[in-house]
């Protein structure tokens, strides 16, 4: 879904919006209808929680573009110092 999405629409193509965010808009939006027009609530079990959390995030790491990192520059090591720094 967010991979058709990314393709389709410039606008997330052109800020780099990754694939899973995309997909996970679409998520929240169907969750937020179907709650306020039905009055269902969707739970997600929290379970899986952290096994769903790191495949999301692996996701993101693995449509990185090595030559949009490079495109980052100075700005980008800087930002990554900090970064890490926190961690």
């Amino acid at each position: 879904m967010g991979r058709f999405l990314v393709n389709r629409i410039d606008f997330l193509k052109r800020y780099n919006i990754p694939e899973p965010v995309a997909g996970g808009l679409v998520a929240a939006v169907v969750s937020l209808l179907v709650h306020t027009f039905w009055g269902y609530s969707i739970v997600f079990s929290s379970e899986l929680q952290t096994s769903f959390m790191l495949v999301f995030f692996a996701s993101i790491g693995l449509s990185a573009n090595f030559m949009k990192l490079k495109e980052g520059g100075t700005a980008l090591v800087i930002f990554l110092i900090c970064v890490a720094s926190f961690i």
